[in-house]
This record gives structure tokens, sequence and C-alpha cells, in this order.
């Protein structure tokens, strides 16, 4: 009996905390990416990129040298593989930027936007665009959608949050 609650215990903890940008609503990321040359190569890529967890669609322009991911309905793309995938591929990556959805909140006198239903978060770098979402939203709620650079910078503290989303575009979701 015991074995069976700890079994049980064990598949609950797995389940909910070690994936967590399961409800992080990352719903679009385009990857600038050098060295893909053909078409040969960005098959390789493409085919490396639709196994992260939450990736539907993966477009790749060569010529532009970028790839775009779009997430699976209800999911989110998890962000924390990218870097990896696109290196293991043979690429450089370069810039990512991405599209989520969720709240702004105030956490430890940092502004992040976060998943209601979700621990990840992402860190708001301070900029204009993030002055105007602030002023838009004040005392409110509602879902946000932002579009921007995202960038993993490593956390200073034990329990940081490693990702930073520098705000381009925004919309308040009503």
């Amino acid at each position: 009996m015991r074995k069976s609650i700890t079994l049980m215990l064990s598949m609950l903890m797995f389940g909910i905390g070690v994936s967590p940008t399961l409800n992080a609503q990352v719903e679009e990321v385009v990857i600038a990416v050098d060295g893909m040359a053909c078409p040969f190569c960005a098959y390789g890529l493409e085919k490396k990129l639709k196994k992260i967890e939450g990736v539907s669609k993966v477009k790749i322009n060569i010529d532009k040298g970028i790839a775009t991911l779009t997430n699976k309905e209800g999911e989110s793309i998890s962000v924390e593989r990218l870097n990896d995938v696109v290196d293991d591929a043979g690429f450089t990556p370069r810039q990512i930027t991405a599209r989520v959805v969720g709240t702004v909140e105030n956490h430890g006198g940092t502004l992040v936007l976060r998943n209601r239903s979700s621990d990840f978060m992402f860190i708001l770098k301070k900029n204009d665009q993030l002055q105007k979402l602030r002023k838009e939203i004040e005392n409110s709620k509602n879902q946000i959608r932002v579009e921007g650079l995202l960038a993993y910078v490593v956390p200073q503290e034990h329990h940081g949050h490693p990702y930073t989303l520098t705000v381009e575009r925004f919309e308040v979701i009503p």
C-alpha cells in the first residue's frame, strides 16, 4: 500500500512539477539561425524542432535564415530546449523572438508575464513599450499577448527565472 501511494505521489509530482511550460502559453517562436545553406539542412533542422514539446508546425525560410515554430492548440512551446536543439542540429541560434500570452504581475519588484495556472514566468525587460503596457493595463488582470525578444539570463538568485522578454508589441485580450 505504501509503495502504491509513493508511486502515485511521484507520478503526480512528475506531471505537475517537471514541465512548467505546458501552461506558459508560448504561441509562436521565431529563431534566427546561422549556417542554413540548403534544403537538406533546413529539413534536418525542421525534423529536430518538431520534436520540441508543444510544437505543432515548423516553417523554415532558408533565404532569411529563420525557423518559425507554432504551438499545438491548447499547448505551449517549450522554450528551454530551443538553443540546444538548434546547436545539436549543427547550426548557431542567434536572435529568438516569441509571442506569449499571460498576465503581467509584480514578482518581488520585477514585472513578469505569467500564466495563471503555471509557475513559469518571463521577466519583462524595461523599455518604452513596457511602460506603455503598464499604463494600458493598470489595475487590470486581463490576459496580455506580448511579442518580443526572448533571452536566457543566468539568474543571480537561487529561485530566479532565467527568461527575459523584451516587449516589442502587445495587445490586451478582453
